[in-house]
């Protein structure tokens, strides 16, 4: 066997994707501008300026249950079979500010168990709106 393909003499193996992860490929696309990579990464940053304003004021040990505590809500998965949300994680992180009931009942709006008209399918119905 060759020296340059005995993994003996290697100081990088050759397949590193499960410690590096996949090499970038070029495919022809133009570079991101600056105001879309400032909005794509503005979500990361604000969670990073959160955790390191409560390291400063309440102790590195809030923070890093902070973080402890999203890393655990984010990995709960529920049964085969239901949908999943991420409706914990959001409650925690305070991205979701309200519940609604389409939050609850996973629907776009209340169904009527009784079958009465409600205002919004009145409103539809005058305006010819279909949902």
């Amino acid at each position: 066997m060759e020296k340059k393909f005995d993994l003996r003499y290697c100081n990088l193996y050759p397949n590193n994707t499960l410690a590096n992860g996949f090499t970038p490929k070029d495919l022809g696309t133009k570079p991101k501008c600056i105001p879309q990579q400032i909005q794509e990464n503005g979500f990361i940053r604000g969670l990073e300026n959160e955790l390191n304003i409560l390291c400063a004021v309440q102790g590195c040990h809030s923070a890093v249950k902070s973080r402890m505590e999203q890393d655990l809500v984010s990995r709960t998965q529920r049964h085969p079979g239901i949908p999943s949300s991420n409706l914990g994680l959001d409650l925690l992180m305070d991205v979701d500010d309200k519940i609604e009931v389409s939050d609850v009942l996973g629907t776009e709006r209340p169904t009527n168990p009784l079958g009465k008209r409600t205002v919004n399918d009145a409103l539809e119905s005058i305006f010819n709106i279909s949902s």
